[in-house]
């Protein structure tokens, strides 16, 4: 990979911090043994050798103590209310992270939110004590879970001795079902070849896998006191049993995850050795590290990790001295962005993104702050010296360093970092070239976000159909018709509801007058439209009239429906709180500017009056927080359908494994209702 840093590079020293500030009670009990050692040596005492003795001799306990305590231990390590208090635990430290981000992002939080933040030590300690329930699982039960995910996930730690080792971890890894893995360079040559690494990782591993190249005990020569997803249950070497024995590999993970006690049932897995020894030479190595600057700045949406992300993030750790700042863009920055309904809140953001930064290198102090405009604190912190940006964002630095011009400030050095060829990329997609976030949320479509509501009748399985005006949602509807759906078109149901002669319409003229009527009796609906639509009250008028018996309506036609499958197809399923009758909301989405364009040659009308009628619904964000499942009509046809058919099949996966479901599983004779 290219890389170009403009102007002449300043080497800046590291600055360890060996402060126990914000460390768990296990992680201050490690540092002091630690500093004991450091003491011991300093006097004349033992060397590398004699430590990875001393911890072996500690691991070699472990055996014996397993079996009287893993029996006693196994009722504790599968107690769902264990696990959801850690959830709850890890939960509430993500919203203190994010709280914190905004502190020292300059923003002043109220006398709650402060009181949040001085419970973070409490709570650490409280997390550290229902973890320590989960210490004693076997192998195949080893499931901890992340800050950033809240789910229950194994993890691994990895000894890289040179990038062959990927290929040669995928199937063990495979295997061992893990979703959370460690990976430690085993030279400064690896620690600065990272972009290398983590393209190997995106070509040959599940993108699902979470990899984490650690740099800091590499850096700095000391282990982690701490890891997110603690405690590690694997370790994986290249190392044969005669050449090192697992007491001695235990031992060696001891000096790079400090934290690992006798007590945690660590399992060794060996695996083939990559190709080419560790010293052979590579065409992305680098044999010394990258000069550093005491403060670097960075910005980006940073939605969803990625390995592409983690390219860039690693680079500008390898290159942080002490403070690295980034700008995570918020507000009006995302308006643009494809499919930026579906971007992650931003304080889920920030937390996810400092949970991987104190991870891989605890010795940088991250400072995660929300920007809404391209400069963010670059544009007038006279203490930064570099500015990291990819290939695509170089532009950014200049603007960032025009900004510093006007304010008097010297410019920023620039490290610009070339993005990752994403080798999963679907043929005939709007899936990007490069790993980018934009194509993970495309992947996103159609795949379910978040579980089922409970408390639905059990059949028929009702899909909640919803979208603004303008974004394809009847197209939708018929493509799911087409898939074997009985469709209930609330929007049919209305015109019903106030169909001449009925009680319904009665009471519509009353509150809007006999204009609204046509010479044969029934609604002129441009005329109605334009009424409500302009005036703020005028919607809320009518759907008190209408919404009502369009539930009646509704609910009588899934009671008598045959189909296994129902979608209510409703523009207003939300506002009307529809919702409630569906085990799933399907939500579909395009930008503003498309629904615009759409509903003025639709219903020939000008753009002020489409955008009136789209500022009167909700917006695709605020659909998103009860989507089940998004897709978007903004591509091509063929591409709609994909959506469709993905969306579909995991329906009906869906529908088989729930509990006495009798769905059928071959196509369905598809028919409206």
């Amino acid at each position: 990979m290219r890389r170009l840093l403009k102007e002449k590079s300043k080497a800046g020293n590291a600055v360890p911090s060996d402060s126990l500030v914000g460390l768990s009670k296990s992680a201050k009990k490690n540092a002091k043994r630690k500093e004991k050692k450091k003491q011991h040596k300093e006097v004349g005492g033992t060397d590398e050798c004699e430590e990875v003795k001393s911890a072996m001799g500690e691991l070699s306990l472990k055996e014996d103590q397993r079996s009287d305590v893993g029996d006693a231990s196994s009722d504790s390590s599968t107690n769902p209310g264990i696990a959801k208090r850690i959830r709850t635990l890890k939960k509430k430290l993500r919203d203190i992270a994010a709280l914190e981000a905004r502190k020292n992002a300059g923003e002043q939080l109220d006398p709650d939110q402060m009181k949040k933040i001085e419970r973070r030590q409490e709570l650490e300690d409280e997390l550290e004590d229902a973890e320590s329930s989960l210490t004693f699982f076997r192998p195949d039960k080893n499931n901890v879970m992340t800050a950033s995910s809240g789910r229950m996930v194994s993890s691994a730690l990895l000894f890289l001795s040179n990038p062959g080792t990927f290929q040669q971890a995928k199937t063990a890894l495979a295997n061992l079902q893990t979703s959370l893995v460690y990976c430690q360079p085993t030279s400064t040559a690896l620690l600065t070849s990272v972009p290398t690494l983590y393209s190997l990782v995106d070509a040959l591993w599940c993108r699902s896998l979470d990899v984490r190249i650690l740099l800091g005990p590499i850096k700095t020569g000391k282990p982690l006191e701490s890891l997110s997803g603690q405690p590690v249950r694997w370790i994986l070497t290249e190392s044969t049993p005669t050449e090192k024995s697992d007491d001695v590999v235990k031992a060696e993970a001891k000096l790079t995850l400090g934290f690992l006690s006798k007590d945690e049932p660590c399992e060794v897995v060996r695996i083939p050795r990559g190709s080419g020894p560790s010293s052979s030479p590579h065409p992305y190595l680098q044999p010394e590290l990258p000069a550093r600057f005491p403060h670097v700045v960075m910005g980006g949406t940073f939605d969803r990790l990625h390995n592409g992300h983690k390219v860039l993030l690693s680079e500008a750790l390898v290159r942080t001295g002490n403070k690295l700042t980034i700008g995570i863009t918020d507000g009006p920055m995302l308006v643009k962005k494809t499919l930026f309904p579906l971007i992650e809140p931003v304080d889920d953001r920030i937390a996810k993104l400092v949970e991987f930064l104190n991870d891989v290198d605890p010795t940088v102090k991250p400072n995660v702050v929300p920007i809404t405009d391209p400069v963010g604190p670059s544009g007038e912190d006279p203490s930064m010296e570099l500015i990291v940006v990819s290939s695509e964002t170089e532009r950014g630095a200049d603007v960032v360093n025009a900004s510093r011009a006007s304010m008097g400030l010297p410019a920023l050095q620039v490290y610009i970092v070339t993005m990752i060829p994403d080798k999963n990329r679907a043929a005939n997609s709007p899936e990007e070239e490069k790993v980018s976030s934009s194509t993970g949320r495309i992947r996103l479509l159609g795949t379910l976000l978040k579980p089922p509501n409970p408390g639905v009748v059990e059949r028929p399985y009702v899909i909640g159909l919803t979208g603004s005006m303008g974004s394809g949602k009847s197209s939708v509807s018929r493509r799911l018709q087409g898939l074997g759906a009985a469709i209930v078109d609330c929007d049919r149901l209305a015109h019903a509801a106030y169909s001449p002669g009925t009680e319904c319409l009665q009471a519509v003229v009353r509150e809007f007058g006999s204009e609204i009527l046509d010479s044969d009796g029934s609604i002129n609906r441009r005329i109605l439209g334009g009424i409500v639509f302009s005036d703020p009250d005028g919607l809320s008028r009518l759907t008190d009239i209408v919404w009502p018996e369009v539930t009646r309506l509704a609910k009588a036609q899934i009671e008598k429906s045959e189909s296994d499958v129902v979608v209510l197809d409703a523009a207003v399923l939300l506002e009307a709180e529809w919702d409630k009758l569906c085990h799933e909301v399907w939500v579909t989405m395009l930008p503003e500017e498309q629904c615009i364009a759409r509903i003025m040659e639709r219903d020939n009308i000008t753009e002020t009056e489409a955008k009136d009628r789209l500022d009167a619904q909700l917006t695709d964000q605020e659909r998103m927080e009860k989507a089940h499942v998004a897709l978007c009509t903004q591509w091509e046809e063929a591409f709609t359908q994909q959506q469709c058919e993905k969306a579909w099949t995991l329906l009906q996966e869906r529908i088989r494994k729930s509990p006495g479901s009798q769905a059928a599983t071959a196509p369905q004779t598809p028919h409206l209702i």
